[in-house]
């Protein structure tokens, strides 16, 4: 017995025998005449799919492990990131504030109509030349903010000035320096101040008198400030800065 499971231009027919159906494919041309045998085993094989093989298996373990590899070393790179993020605050948490440098040129005007007996001279007047920003540095678990430099009416002083905050303290502390042209500190430095800026009231900041000798003195009055005018002192100030 014969039965046909498929029409059309291809007809596909199965027989009995037995216990055991066999399979013919055969593949007619749109005139009707037969053009050749297709094994009907290779036409049902295209039709079923292919069960999960061991080399699939082994594909899809590889895609899971890599997967699996790449979330890890996400998830490490985001604890770094966090793990620098703390640490950056903690060090901004201790670093010593930044702080404002400047010479102070102190004078009075000699009143020139006075008479005798009368006020000979103007209430104190300033000139101020400022020194380079503060920038801060570390080393030896300490940081510090440090300003170097020098100013144009006193070019053969160097100033170095360090305010420094020990690892784990809130204690500060304040150095100051002033050296001639040979390196040499001038006369009373270096100075050193504990904690210089902990009260309200230190935040006018520090001053620092500053030695000039006689030819500097004139120096200044001649280059820096008008006629009649006389410097009475010379200071360094050192305050928070904005």
């Amino acid at each position: 017995m014969s039965e046909t499971i498929a029409t059309g231009p291809n007809k596909w027919s199965s027989a009995r025998t037995g216990g055991d159906i066999h399979v013919r494919a055969v593949a007619r041309s749109a005139s009707g005449g037969e053009q050749r045998d297709i094994p009907a085993a290779t036409q049902l094989a295209g039709m079923i799919p292919a069960p999960l093989g061991r080399k699939n298996g082994t594909a899809a373990k590889l895609v899971f492990s890599v997967i699996g590899k790449m979330l890890a070393f996400s998830c490490v790179v985001l604890l770094a990131n966090l793990r620098v993020s703390a640490a950056d605050k903690d060090d901004a948490a201790s670093a010593p504030m930044p702080i404002a440098c400047e010479v102070q040129y102190h004078f009075r005007e000699r009143i020139a109509d006075a008479k005798p007996g009368e006020k000979q001279f103007s209430a104190p007047a300033t000139e101020r030349e400022a020194l380079p920003p503060s920038r801060l540095v570390g080393s030896d678990g300490q940081q510090a903010q440090v300003v170097e430099g020098r100013v144009a009416h006193l070019p053969s002083y160097r100033f170095a000035i360090k305010l420094s905050r020990g690892e784990g303290t809130d204690a500060g502390k304040l150095e100051v320096n002033i050296l001639d042209a040979a390196g040499k500190p001038l006369s009373g430095y270096p100075q050193t101040m504990a904690n210089p800026f902990a009260d309200a009231s230190d935040q006018d900041g520090k001053a620092f008198e500053i030695p000039v000798t006689k030819y500097r003195t004139q120096m200044i009055e001649k280059t820096l400030l008008a006629k009649n005018q006389r410097l009475t002192y010379v200071a360094l100030v050192i305050k928070p800065s904005p």
